[in-house]
């Protein structure tokens, strides 16, 4: 049987044949007969999971920000992404945790990430009475890796080349090497030193046509541009997916305040919990979690809302525009903090929820409602062109018993010029439908949204994507 891709469920519908067109068309058509669950499926790790890596400035868990020798000072955002980032290891496949140069001291420390995972080591067991696919500490100790040390702010010739390989470099190389086709999501929180590094012997090292095969296999979500290797990334590998959030990422500052993380993370959730520093660096207490973009679009995209290989799309993680026509580079809109910021409820619950599943029995807490099902069909057999009728019907239910509210909405933003489109009964899961437009070879984007009852409320979405012909 064919696989797809089960991180975003996609379906494409050219509504002359209604046929459903993914990368594996047999399979999601039949999944949908059946009723699968999409949501909830209980994947295999190293197959549907994305690969994802972090590089990232991780400080010691005691971080200052004003005072105390230069090891100790640094922001604490990290430390707040980081623990975010842990609670989401049912749903990424976490291949490597790399501290690259942190602290006014500029140096690689993995004990400090290693530090963490012990009070994620406290709570695992309990998170995986939620959900099994959570990784044991045990694993990611064995993914912890140290980088180079001293890159932040260095131009690219004080930091590339003979001789400056490190620990996380390697193992980079060695994942990108590995038989498993699938991309390799580096979420850079930090410079990407260590990365170019890899990249940089790979191509020294490599034929032209196995490096163009690695590198066709790098994702790269930069939040912020920390040394001179991004922009040799860029300039190097023209053909690198790259998404620029040079400052889309700040849409997460503040989304939640000091108040709240004390209800919902900070007292009585755990060590885990305890561990998030109430302030960081430039902002008011709270959340600031500038990094947090760079995997909630892969988070998202879990839920069904978006397809991370295209990042025009609406995502937890922001939304982007390309650079240039063919590019896969991708840079920030000008809205691009809203394109975050909108999320919020939305992501914060989600967090809270996890929160929760840490010290809490599973008929104690919340759990995202299920999509069953998510179709769209013709009202002419099949045989309709632009301005016809498509049904829209979905199939939903929740662990918990709870309430599940459904709502359709057009994705505007993915069709530009569609603004005016409605959908009818839009709150109606098996009734709903919309009338195409009037033009040919274009797409519209549909979401289904379920939203449950319970506390907090919890989301998950389908996207349907209609090709007018």
């Amino acid at each position: 049987m064919k696989r797809y891709r089960m991180t975003a469920l996609v379906i494409a519908i050219v509504v002359t044949t209604l046929d459903v067109a993914s990368s594996d068309e047999e399979t999601i058509s039949a999944a949908i007969r059946a009723g699968a669950d999409h949501s909830n499926a209980h994947f295999q790790p190293g197959t549907q999971h994305p690969r994802v890596v972090v590089l990232t400035d991780f400080p010691p868990l005691d971080v200052s920000i004003d005072s105390g020798p230069a090891n100790k000072r640094s922001d604490p955002d990290d430390i707040q992404s980081m623990i975010r980032f842990l609670l989401y290891g049912n749903d990424l496949h976490i291949e490597g945790l790399i501290a690259t140069s942190a602290t006014f001291a500029n140096v690689a420390v993995k004990k400090n990430l290693l530090d963490i995972i012990d009070r994620y080591d406290k709570v695992d067991e309990n998170l995986r009475k939620h959900d099994e696919r959570y990784p044991s500490a045990e694993y990611l100790r064995s993914v912890t890796w140290e980088g180079a040390s001293g890159s932040y702010g260095r131009p690219v010739t004080e930091i590339l080349g003979v001789g400056r390989d490190s620990e996380g470099s390697e193992k980079i190389i060695a994942l990108l090497d590995s038989e498993d086709p699938r991309p390799v999501w580096f979420c850079i929180w930090g410079g990407p030193c260590d990365l170019a590094q890899a990249l940089w012997k790979v191509r020294e090292t490599r034929s032209e046509a196995k490096t163009k095969r690695l590198v066709s296999k790098v994702r790269v979500y930069l939040t912020g541009r920390q040394d001179g290797s991004a922009q040799w990334l860029v300039e190097t590998f023209p053909e690198l997916f790259v998404i620029d959030a040079n400052h889309t990422w700040t849409g997460m500052f503040e989304t939640q305040d000091l108040a709240w993380l004390d209800q919902n993370v900070r007292r009585a959730h755990g060590p885990l919990g305890a561990l998030y520093p109430p302030t960081a660096m430039g902002t008011k207490p709270g959340v600031k979690e500038g990094d947090s973009p760079s995997f909630l679009s892969l988070v998202s995209a879990s839920r069904g809302l978006n397809d991370v290989e295209h990042p025009e799309q609406c995502s937890w993680g922001g939304q982007f525009s390309r650079i240039k026509s063919g590019s896969e580079h991708w840079a920030d809109r000008p809205n691009g903090a809203e394109t975050v910021r909108r999320w919020r409820t939305r992501f914060n619950n989600d967090f809270a929820a996890r929160m929760d599943w840490c010290v809490k029995d599973t008929t104690a807490a919340n759990h995202a409602p299920r999509v069953l099902a998510a179709t769209a069909a013709s009202d002419n057999g099949g045989k309709s062109s632009a301005s016809s009728t498509i049904r829209l019907k979905a199939a939903v239910s929740d662990p918990d018993g709870n309430h599940v509210t459904c709502r359709w909405w057009h994705d505007h933003d993915a069709t530009p010029g569609f603004e005016a489109l409605q959908i009818v009964n839009s709150t109606s899961p098996d009734e709903a439908s919309v009338v195409l437009p009037d033009t040919t070879g274009r797409q519209v984007h549909i979401i289904f949204e379920a939203t449950d009852d319970g506390l907090p409320t919890l989301v998950t979405y389908r996207r349907i994507v209609l090709i007018v012909e």
